[in-house]
């Protein structure tokens, strides 16, 4: 499966959670810079992530992936099951044709026709359906994505974040992908326990209903 690219809209929430604009950007640049009396100097890294390999490692990438693919699997043996019926039944109107007249054939045929029509209209109703859920899961995955990268980029005062894709040469030290996978799959197992948790009493209204905070 092929991802969409993000890197413009991270490039702008790292900037803006930290503080930096072009502008700000390029004041930061001056207030570091090295004077004749001191030898030290602030480090602004940029940063490198590898967003193919994040959406596939990450257990939430996976499951997201597998949800949808599942999906997609689903609809087409239904869409296999139903063709395959259709064609039986062409095959037996095509069958009755020297036992009808030319108006009643015609009328089955057409009948026919209408009938796949609707199917295939149903049927491609499901698979933008199972779009639209994958676009929404994409977007809570990368909201989660970016989340994890702001986060890392604010630790460590990073001025900017690069898809690995854009880099033509870079050191291994500056790409957070393995820990932003690491960061990812940490959440997931508590999302995942949160969802798996008994409802107790306590989480309950006297109706029975689970309580809203």
């Amino acid at each position: 499966m092929s991802w969409p690219t993000c890197s413009t809209v991270l490039l702008g929430i790292v900037l803006g959670c930290v503080g930096f604009g072009p502008v700000a950007a390029q004041e930061a640049a001056t207030s570091v810079a090295p004077s004749a009396t001191s030898t030290q100097q602030t480090v602004l890294p940029v940063l490198v992530f590898d967003r193919s390999r994040i959406l596939s490692d990450s257990k939430l990438g996976q499951a997201f992936e597998a949800e949808i693919q599942q999906t997609r699997d689903a609809l087409v043996q239904e869409n296999n099951d139903i063709y395959a019926a259709l064609e039986v039944e062409e095959a037996e109107i095509s069958a009755l044709r020297p036992t009808l007249s030319e108006e009643a054939f015609v009328q089955k045929a057409d009948a026919f026709d209408q009938k796949v029509t609707s199917v295939r209209a149903a049927q491609d109703r499901k698979a933008n359906d199972i779009q639209a859920l994958y676009n929404s899961g994409l977007e809570d995955v990368e909201q989660k994505m970016n989340a994890a990268l702001t986060s890392v980029a604010r630790e460590v005062r990073a001025i900017v974040v690069f898809e690995r894709q854009q880099v033509y040469l870079m050191s291994g030290a500056i790409d957070v992908s393995t820990e932003i996978i690491r960061r990812l799959d940490a959440q997931f197992a508590v999302d995942a326990a949160l969802a798996d948790a008994p409802v107790t009493p306590d989480d309950e209204t006297s109706d029975g209903s689970a309580a809203v905070e």
